[in-house]
C-alpha cells in the first residue's frame, strides 16, 4: 500500500490550492515461471482535480478560453496486471 499527498497551500495573492490524498494497492506473485504483479491505483476512487488543473484557469483563462477547458480531473481508479519473465 501507498499513498500520495498534496496539501492544502496558498499563495501571497490568496489563491488556494486544494490538497488530496490518493491510495495505491500493489502486490506480485512469483510464479514457476516468471512473476505476475498487480496495481490498483486510486484505490478508493477519489475524485480531484490536479494542482495544475486549480491553477492553470489563473494563467489562461478567459484570454485562451474558458476556465472549464483547465480544469484537468485526476485519474480514476485505475487496474494494472503484469506478467513479466526474466531470461
Amino acid at each position: 500500500v501507498q499513498s500520495t499527498t498534496s496539501f492544502d497551500v496558498s499563495d501571497a495573492q490568496g489563491y488556494k490550492v486544494d490538497g488530496y490524498t490518493t491510495v495505491d494497492l500493489l502486490g506480485s506473485y512469483q510464479l514457476p515461471v516468471g512473476t505476475l504483479s498487480f496495481s490498483i491505483e486510486n484505490l478508493f476512487d477519489r475524485d480531484y482535480t490536479t494542482v495544475w488543473g486549480q491553477r492553470a484557469p489563473l494563467y489562461y483563462s478567459p484570454g485562451y478560453g474558458p476556465a472549464s477547458l483547465y480544469d484537468y480531473k485526476g485519474r480514476g481508479r485505475t487496474f494494472g496486471l503484469n506478467y513479466s519473465v526474466l531470461f
